[in-house]
This record gives C-alpha cells, structure tokens and sequence, in this order.
C-alpha cells in the first residue's frame, strides 16, 4: 500500500523525495515484500486471497493518500471523527460480502478478548499514524508505517512459534535499516 500512497502524494500534492529517502523508503518496501514471501516461491498460486490482498493495499494507499488531503484542509482529529463515521456504512458492506447462512457464535470473553483488544489496538494506532501524516510527508509516513510486519513477525515468532526463514529475516534487517536511514536524514 506505501507504493499507491507515494505515487498518489507525488503526483497530486507535489511531494518530492530526495534521494536519500528514496533509497530508505526503497529498503522499506522490498523488506516488508520480503517478510509477506512465501517458504517455497516456486509452488505459489495465486489464491483469492492474493487478489483480495492487492485490492486491499490500493483501497489502503488511495485511502491514505486522500487522508493526507483531509487532513491538509483541516486536522487530524477532525478526520478521525470522520472515519469514525465512515465506519458505520463499512459494516454493511461487510454484510454484502460476507458468506451466507453465517450464525453470530456464542460470545465467551477467552475467545473474543485478543479480537478486541486487536481492534481497539488497530484503532488507537490510527491516532499517532494521523498525527504523523499531519506533521510529515505523505510519502515518508506510509513506508514507515508499513514497516508493522516487522513487529508483527517478530511477535509471531515469539508466541505463536512461527519460524521465520532467511528470506524474512533479510527483510525485517532491510526495513528496519531503511527506517534507520530515514531517521537519520
């Protein structure tokens, strides 16, 4: 998603990166694409789920991009209000799409607590990620802010017990050196 919003805020709010910053922001990218690679590149298909993913970054990117619009125009918190809004008309798209015949599960606090603390992680998230975007480039926030599959790999690997493979590892050294570099710059 970082790539939508990069093209997005250089063609319509005019930001440029030095070359510095491209560099980072390329090391940034390749090592969050890295992290998401499959075991065995060979064997992969392209499941639904691949183009539910693409559909997703651009949706991510284009949201991101027109959230640096807003909030240029007003503020952070006013466009957290609004997201909050848009929120309501979500869930009914999530109806539509959802499977059919599906039965609301039997609420217990042990199953639905890492849902709910997730969601209300997620949720506060947005408030540093809209305050970045207020006070910085477009451009620079989204590769930084994309770099969360670092912490999300590294947690994974931790609790879950998830191996994370040579490939991924390169990844997660390439992000966090292209965030290295960016704070140096």
């Amino acid at each position: 998603y970082p790539l939508t919003t990069i093209i997005l805020s250089g063609i319509f709010l005019h930001e440029q990166l030095g070359l510095f910053q491209k560099i980072a922001t390329l090391f940034i990218i390749l090592g969050s694409v890295l992290i998401a690679m499959p075991k065995n590149i060979k064997s992969f298909k392209f499941a639904d789920w691949v183009y539910w993913a693409i559909f997703g970054a651009i949706l991510i990117g284009s949201g991101d991009f027109l959230a640096k619009v807003g909030i240029n125009k007003s503020n952070a918190f006013t466009w957290l209000f609004f997201l909050a809004l848009a929120g309501i008309p979500c869930v009914f798209v999530n109806f539509l799409i959802d499977k059919k015949g599906r039965t609301i599960p039997e609420f217990s606090w042990q199953k639905f607590m890492p849902t709910m603390i997730g969601v209300g992680m997620v949720s506060l998230g947005i408030i540093p990620f809209n305050l970045a975007f207020q006070n910085g480039l477009a451009s620079l926030v989204a590769p930084v802010s994309s770099s969360y599959v670092v912490l999300t790999a590294v947690l994974a690997f931790i609790f879950l017990k998830e191996k994370i493979n040579k490939v991924q590892l390169v990844g997660i050294v390439s992000t966090s050196l292209g965030i290295l570099l960016l704070g140096i710059v």
